[in-house]
């Protein structure tokens, strides 16, 4: 989501969108060498006035494809930390986002002295990693970790009653994010508790990292879904960062400035019987929505197939998704586990056969010939853009 301007206030970085037109005949090269270099999509809506062409244009499949890509930077971060698990123990290691070079480690996060072997990164944001140690079926303990000072700080116990007496079971979702409005970083903890006849009791609870503290708050019970599966790694937009899979698969998101939850439909691939959803991955790029999803024939001998799709967001109006790319191969057979998406139409998968992190180029269904020996146990592989901070934790 975009920063909210007041209206008494003037920016020299938002221009008017009726204060520019084109001239007649305006080459659409040159329009695009503008419009493609624009940092987030909703920045796109702000200029759909300048010429009449435009007020569609955006919304075209080729036109979102550019976009998405054009850039040699999605995240205009300059590192990636990459955190899988091997041999059952969480480790994390710094890479170039530009060429992969390993910049610091590999290591292990319980070197992180966090009393712990069992934490993992669960969202990342403007430098700061949220770190917790429950597998979401109880409370965790959370940490908030800087890899740049090293610093480390264990959140305060939770504020939302910890007993489960007359429940049979509980879900467990963290995210976090940065507040811009408040310039506050935030841990927002979602609890959903099941009795056994599967009654449900929601409770949520956001921690600030300026007064050190739990504050309970209220979200709508339509707004949450009626089971949580799992949550997903998260990269802040803005102040809107986290989502989880909903019951449908789709997406909850979390605003960190309102505090309130929004529903996302999913568009979904072909699911027909003679297919079966395997992972998909979640990314933000440019302020949109990328999912990936990995869909394997039950026949072995099918080809895998790997269906990439971006969701924009144009300020509060959200566009429909948009298939950026659709790839069909033998060649990805054994790449079962979309990561992330990497920069130049690239994207990480996990190879089954001996849990290496490899790049494929979603135009050609290629494995790329680049050698990155990152390797972790099946479907343990989170990647986050980072900028390092000197953010204090005390």
């Amino acid at each position: 989501m975009s920063k909210r301007i007041k209206k008494n206030e003037a920016s020299e970085e938002q221009p008017n969108e009726l204060s520019l037109r084109l001239p007649v005949g305006f080459p659409e090269d040159l329009s695009d060498m503008f419009l493609l270099r624009l940092p987030r999509a909703c920045f796109l809506f702000r200029f759909r006035s300048v010429a009449k062409s435009w007020q569609t244009r955006f919304l075209k499949p080729d036109f979102i494809k550019k976009f998405i890509f054009q850039n040699t930077d999605l995240w205009n971060d300059p590192q990636l930390l990459i955190q899988r698990r091997q041999k059952g123990r969480s480790v994390y290691s710094l890479h170039s986002h530009r060429s992969l070079r390993l910049v610091s480690g590999p290591a292990q996060l319980e070197k992180l002295e966090l009393g712990s072997g069992n934490f993992e990164v669960r969202c990342g944001c403007k430098g700061l990693f949220c770190l917790a140690d429950g597998d979401g079926s109880g409370f965790s303990n959370i940490v908030l970790w800087n890899p740049a000072t090293t610093q480390t700080k264990l959140l305060p116990v939770s504020n939302l009653d910890q007993a489960l007496d007359g429940y049979a079971r509980m879900s467990e979702v963290i995210g976090f994010g940065f507040d811009p409005e408040k310039n506050d970083y935030k841990v927002v903890r979602t609890v959903v508790r099941f009795t056994a006849d599967e009654d449900i009791e929601e409770s949520s609870e956001v921690y600030s990292l300026k007064i050190d503290s739990w504050r309970t708050i209220y979200i709508r019970p339509h707004d949450l879904p009626d089971t949580i599966h799992y949550s997903v790694p998260s990269e802040s937009g803005d102040g809107r960062l986290f989502y989880w899979w909903g019951p449908l698969l789709d997406f909850i998101s979390f605003d960190m400035r309102s505090e309130e939850c929004e529903g996302m439909r999913l568009r979904y691939p072909d699911a027909s019987m003679q297919r079966a959803f395997s992972v998909r991955s979640v990314s933000l790029v440019k302020g949109s929505t990328v999912v990936i999803f990995s869909d394997r024939s039950i026949d072995r001998h099918e080809p895998n197939e790997l269906q990439t799709w971006v969701r924009l967001d144009f300020e509060d109006r959200m566009a429909g998704w948009i298939e950026l790319s659709t790839i069909k191969s033998n060649k990805l057979n054994m790449c079962m586990h979309p990561v992330g998406i990497w920069k130049d139409k690239r994207c990480f998968l996990q190879r089954y056969e001996d849990g290496q992190l490899v790049v494929v180029d979603l135009e050609k269904g290629e494995v790329l010939p680049i050698e990155l020996q990152i390797q972790g146990d099946w479907e343990s592989f989170k990647i986050f853009p980072y900028t390092p901070c000197e953010v204090s934790l005390e």
